[in-house]
């Protein structure tokens, strides 16, 4: 009988996505992920993309907020 183990621990490239993340409050401002992406991305095409549904975010009252998983999300998905 052969077993097979199968290793859980989080990856390096996970372990540094984690680290980046966990210096931001867990919803940011559109300007905040702007900001956070290096400025790669305008501040009128963060809103665009939150309009398309690219961009996930949620509304309290007028203010429009961005998880901070989208820093690692967002651009992954933008690459494929």
């Amino acid at each position: 009988m052969t077993s097979t183990s199968f290793d859980v621990s989080p990856t390096i490239d996970q372990d540094i996505e984690q680290a980046h993340l966990d210096q931001y409050s867990l919803l940011l401002s559109p300007r905040q992920f702007h900001e956070a992406l290096g400025g790669s991305i305008g501040i009128n095409s963060i809103y665009e993309l939150i309009r398309a549904g690219t961009i996930k975010s949620v509304r309290l009252g007028r203010k429009i907020l961005i998880p901070r998983r989208e820093l690692i999300d967002f651009p992954h998905r933008a690459s494929n």
